[in-house]
């Protein structure tokens, strides 16, 4: 069963109608707490509002690669695998953003979010680059050292 909630002047109540179909940004809650409604899917009508909602989560993701990117450029050691992992998650949201969430954003706002998160991408690529190129030397100079010291 659909229900809408339906806010008059004086009078709230809520409709029921098996035949509602809506168009809108949709989402599932996260968690249902203890003895309230259960909701399973929550549909937003509202552009402005629809808007606001993926800005904010898209902001919230932003902030979460920067910090990632922020630690990694403090630590020197850091591993490859938390990289790759970071570039995915970078990957995915450029995705999501273009396949998902374009008719409801701006083209202003959406572009220059695919920028940031393309100068994100870049800069855990060019980690990544430096972390193989780090391993790489270092595993030629064991080899090198192995095979000087087999001598007569």
């Amino acid at each position: 069963m659909k229900y809408v909630i339906v806010k008059d002047k004086k009078i709230k109540k809520i409709n029921k109608d098996e035949r509602l179909e809506f168009n809108g940004y949709f989402f599932h809650p996260q968690k249902n707490k203890k003895n309230l409604l259960r909701v399973k899917k929550i549909i937003i009508i509202s552009p402005n509002m629809t808007e606001a909602i993926i800005k904010k989560k898209l902001v919230i993701q932003i902030n979460s690669l920067l910090a990632i990117l922020k630690t990694l450029e403090e630590d020197d050691t850091g591993s490859s695998d938390i990289i790759q992992e970071s570039l995915i998650k970078c990957e995915r949201l450029k995705i999501m953003i273009v396949n998902k969430y374009l008719k409801y954003l701006g083209k202003e706002f959406s572009n220059l979010t695919l920028k940031k998160l393309q100068i994100i991408a870049n800069q855990l690529q060019n980690k990544l680059y430096n972390n193989f190129e780090k391993e790489y030397i270092f595993a030629s100079i064991e080899e090198f050292d192995k095979n000087t010291k087999r001598g007569r």
